[in-house]
């Protein structure tokens, strides 16, 4: 198959991606806002950058060309943390990935008890 990349929008381009890399690991993302909301968020656009120093990268999307809470909350903190979660808890990872207005921790709901 080919694809012309200027024919896709971000949405089509990030599927056809993600459908290529298998399998492919999610890093967990926590950082903290401003008003000392922890935020958890899901990425599967991670990767390995380097061994020394020792650096992963994750890649935050927009939203409506909007930058996502993870996003203000390392631009404005500079720092943020990445977990590997196990399959025991896929599903919580899954979960995590419901948007949620900004002061509300997805750590307070249900999304990551198992």
């Amino acid at each position: 198959m080919r694809f012309d990349p200027s024919d896709l929008d971000a949405e089509k381009a990030y599927r056809l991606i993600t459908g290529i890399v298998v399998p492919r690991p999610i890093a967990w993302v926590t950082s903290l806002s401003g008003g000392g909301t922890v935020n958890l968020a899901p990425f599967s656009a991670f990767t390995f950058v380097s061994p020394k120093p020792p650096m992963l990268a994750i890649s935050v999307g927009r939203k409506a060309g909007i930058y996502k809470d993870t996003a203000h909350n390392i631009l404005n903190n500079e720092e943020y943390v990445v977990h590997i979660a196990d399959s025991s808890l896929m599903i919580a990872v899954h979960k995590s990935s419901t948007e949620h207005p900004p002061d509300v921790s997805k750590l307070a709901t249900d999304c990551c008890h198992r």
